[in-house]
């Protein structure tokens, strides 16, 4: 840049904010749509997709997941610790890598025992869901996150939750624009559909 000039730049890119809104609620269309009851938790009144949810996710996106790295861990008191690194990778190339950590402390009140397998596996399942949500703009904590053993246990014999409560209710976007109804499912999430 030369001295007493000044340049202007402009934004790297511009988003097509028309666009991505209409693809986030495509996201949430097809949340309702593709998960069942037993895709998701509720814990402490927020609904949670869990593992087979994300699972599901990843192949509606046709998202590749891989292990990066697992780091094992034995505490001085004992404790085994399992630190996992996962990475999501989408069709274009985008990728998203996300860390998770799990202990042996968190088997202590569950119905599975805190092997080092299963220390490793939920350590994986929570990256691997990380890396997922992260990459389609889910954004949320999965159910593998928020559980603690009691919770799983009460999970596995809970009725799933019924699909056909949904409110229902519209909004208009922008003046002129068409309304948009939404159906604020059972799991929290909104489908929407043009009227």
């Amino acid at each position: 840049m030369s001295e007493g000039k000044s340049q202007s730049y402009g934004p790297l890119a511009v988003p097509d904010v028309k666009g991505a809104v209409d693809v986030m609620r495509q996201f949430q269309a097809l949340k309702c749509d593709l998960l069942a009851g037993e895709d998701v938790v509720l814990i402490s009144g927020k609904h949670h997709v869990k593992r087979s949810g994300w699972r599901k996710i990843a192949l509606a996106f046709n998202i590749s997941v891989s292990l990066v790295d697992v780091q094992r861990e034995k505490t001085a008191d004992g404790k085994y610790v399992v630190r996992v690194r996962a990475r999501a990778t989408a069709p274009n190339g985008r990728f998203s890598e996300e860390i998770a950590v799990c202990d042996s402390s968190e088997f202590e009140r569950g119905r599975l025992e805190g092997t080092l397998h299963n220390i490793e596996s939920k350590a994986a399942t929570r990256a691997i869901n990380r890396a997922v949500s992260d990459l389609v703009g889910g954004g949320e904590v999965s159910a593998e996150e928020v559980q603690s053993g009691a919770e799983q246990q009460k999970e596995a014999l809970a009725k799933p939750p019924d699909k056909s409560g949904m409110a229902k209710f519209t909004w208009q976007v922008k003046s002129g624009e068409s309304p948009i109804r939404v159906d604020s499912g059972p799991y929290g999430f909104l489908r929407n559909k043009v009227l």
